[in-house]
């Protein structure tokens, strides 16, 4: 009686009414520019790793340093804290969610940079001989590259998280919107995805049947949207999420579960300790240091994420993700590409491609999201 009495209790504090804590209480939230800074960083220089020789100084040491696929977790986090954290703005402003819009905000947002891409790709592929097929454009296409059913391609693989946050963005308002234990709901998701992630280890040839290409990833975003949610519940936000609880000492303790939890992976250590829960540790660090980051402000962590570079780096992120897949290409992938791309005119081309694309194409499609929100 008393163990139900908790369980009650719990539950209806999960479902209490929203309520906006004074640190997201603002148009634009500080930091998370920062982070997408380093986070396509992390995958520029992942990626341009793959371009060098193995056995040189600039090798070894971005080796040590970056973590291409640690870069798109933090996006992925990131999108889900944020996209979250827009819904509960809406929900408590209007006391609704208009579905609509935020499909037509999206599809603003992610859309028209890639299908453009896409179609540069379409022309490279022609003049270059790169020897591309009609799957290797579907995938990207309809935002199913992260499933294996068409055959992939480097200068088109990236698009595999694209369409994780995509599908994530299909389901996640509905369940938002139509569900009040969204929360719980959430937490629930967070609980199954290790034992998918187990069974897509032992079975992978049903990966695609019990949607692990999805749910796997994914885990990085419900684990922001879960970010989010707790933010803005009174009750866990009263007792969490406030400046005094984070620390500087945590925050380096978070990096280094990050990087020993990595470290241990390519070396093939701890394989069934870190299977189910490696990505649980890794997504939480990267919880607590955004909300450091956001919460902290007079730390240099603060001033480092927002200063000028770090923002205008942040700002362009998502046409940088896009283009530097066409110019930092592993050796001997296209060997037609590489006698013009090369270091340091590949990465030239990869932040004046970004910047370029983001000032002339990008932001006008930005603009007029604002068309589309909710009045």
């Amino acid at each position: 009686m008393v163990i139900k009495t908790q369980i009650n209790k719990i539950k209806s504090q999960l479902n209490s009414p929203f309520s906006t804590p004074d640190f997201l209480d603002v148009k634009y939230i500080p930091s998370l520019n920062g982070w997408r800074a380093v986070a396509i960083l992390m995958v520029i220089f992942g990626h341009f790793m793959l371009t060098l020789d193995k056995r040189g100084i600039i090798h070894t040491v971005l080796k040590l340093v970056t973590v291409g696929s640690l870069g798109v977790k933090i996006f992925f986090v990131l999108s889900g804290f944020l996209i979250t954290t827009l819904l509960i703005k809406e929900k408590i402003k209007y006391d609704k969610i208009n579905l609509k819009n935020f499909f037509i905000r999206r599809a603003l947002r992610i859309i028209p940079v890639l299908y453009i891409y896409l179609i540069v790709i379409f022309f490279v592929n022609h003049f270059f001989s790169l020897d591309l097929v009609i799957s290797n454009f579907i995938g990207p296409l309809l935002y199913i590259n992260n499933f294996n059913f068409l055959s992939g391609t480097w200068i088109t693989g990236h698009t595999w998280s694209l369409a994780v946050e995509e599908q994530f963005y299909i389901i996640w308002p509905f369940i938002f919107k139509y569900f009040k234990q969204s929360l719980l709901i959430c937490l629930i998701i967070i609980f199954i995805i290790p034992f998918l992630k187990i069974v897509q280890y032992r079975n992978p040839q049903i990966e695609n049947y019990i949607l692990a290409p999805f749910f796997v990833p994914a885990s990085s975003i419900f684990f922001g949207a879960l970010g989010s949610l707790l933010c803005f519940n009174p009750h866990t936000s009263s007792k969490i999420i406030i400046a005094k609880n984070f620390n500087f000492i945590a925050f380096v303790f978070a990096v280094l579960i990050i990087y020993s939890i990595y470290y241990f992976s390519v070396k093939g250590l701890y394989g069934k300790l870190f299977l189910p829960i490696g990505n649980i540790l890794t997504d939480i660090s990267i919880c607590y240091m955004i909300l450091f980051s956001i919460l902290k402000k007079n730390h240099f962590i603060y001033r480092i994420l927002n200063s000028k570079i770090f923002f205008q780096i942040g700002l362009v992120s998502y046409s940088l993700y896009i283009w530097q897949q066409l110019f930092i290409i592993p050796k001997g992938d296209y060997i037609t590409l590489e006698r013009y791309i090369y270091f340091p005119f590949n990465l030239i081309l990869v932040f004046g491609f970004g910047f370029l694309s983001f000032y002339l194409f990008e932001k006008p499609f930005l603009k007029l999201k604002e068309k589309f929100s909710t009045r």
